[in-house]
């Protein structure tokens, strides 16, 4: 009797031993389902970005390979125009078209492959007692005109547009003062001006997928007896997936994505920056760094034109980083 009571009062307490075990490693085996799923999901959400980032770099390379395209056809076709008749440059907003082999203004725009839409606008120039371009309250040059190209397109129900300005003159017969460039270089303030590239190095570093990369050390030194002031700069690089992000003077901020100057966001090869005004006095040099957006990595051919406040131009020869 003793014996059997025993037995029976010691099976007890191990079938609930075992029950408590089974009842853990099944909360166990829960928590370690949903931590890999979890896991999983954040694989796809990875390689869909990644995915989505590559395909975008793709469609931008093709829209800036064809807006370059449209922009360099687009300023031809006004040159075209201006030596066939410089009075058919008239200020407006105007579409281009050819026809017999000769290009011509038609309409307020024009369409170009179903996808990309083209508007020229030509604005009047004013110049000072000096001949210098000012924006305002100096005498209209009739031998100059400021043309602006502004291709539009959407991408993915996005608007986008970029545009491209140059001045044209009368190649013919100007009858105004017009800043002509020395055998040696480029008159007016740029060309008091001397480009040095030879110092200038190249840092990268990966942010998520985005290589960064930091262009630094081009000197920009003033040769002159004046003080010049660069209003503009324009870099221009051959990888289709670089943008530019920022552009510094010293150091100092001119133009960036989010300001300060215009215009706003990355901007491919080719965009003109209105950067803040810098004055440069003589003998002084300062340096210039450029920040980029790349989908690629490998050596990258840069040079950078410099526009002055007096509308002259002076650009660095191309170098190698």
């Amino acid at each position: 009797m003793m014996n059997n009571f025993n037995s029976k009062k010691s099976h007890t307490p191990l079938r609930f031993l075992q029950q408590g075990r089974n009842d853990k490693g099944v909360g166990t085996s829960l928590i370690e389902a949903l931590i890999a799923l979890a896991i999983f999901f954040v694989l796809i959400s990875g390689v869909m970005i990644l995915y989505s980032r590559t395909f975008d770099t793709s469609t931008r390379s093709t829209e800036l390979t064809d807006i370059t395209q449209i922009a360099k056809e687009s300023f031809s076709a006004i040159q075209s125009i201006a030596y066939n008749d410089w009075s058919d440059i008239t200020d407006g907003t105007h579409g281009l078209n050819i026809s017999s082999s000769l290009w011509e203004f038609s309409g307020s725009s024009d369409e170009i492959n179903s996808r990309y839409t083209r508007q020229v606008t030509i604005a009047s120039v004013q110049r000072d007692v000096n001949c210098n371009i000012v924006e305002s309250g100096g005498t209209v040059d009739p031998d100059t005109k400021l043309v602006n190209t502004n291709i539009s397109w959407s991408n993915s129900g996005h608007d986008l547009s970029q545009d491209f300005a140059k001045y044209v003159t009368a190649f013919d017969n100007p009858t105004t003062c017009i800043i002509e460039e020395e055998p040696e270089g480029p008159g007016g303030q740029a060309g008091g001006l001397g480009l040095h590239t030879g110092d200038a190095y190249r840092d990268e570093y990966f942010s998520w997928i985005n290589l960064l990369v930091t262009i630094d050390g081009v000197e920009v030194t003033n040769e002159s007896d004046e003080a010049v002031t660069i209003d503009k700069a324009q870099p221009f690089f051959d990888r289709p997936s670089m943008e530019i992000y920022k552009f510094y003077i010293n150091n100092s901020s001119k133009w960036g994505w989010f300001g300060p100057g215009s215009p706003g966001g990355t901007q491919p090869s080719g965009t003109i920056l209105d950067i803040t005004n810098t004055t440069i006095d003589p003998g002084e040099t300062v340096t210039i760094k450029m920040q980029f957006f790349t989908g690629e990595t490998g050596e990258v051919v840069f040079s950078v034109n410099f526009i002055m406040e007096d509308g002259t131009e002076i650009e660095t020869d191309e170098f190698t980083l």
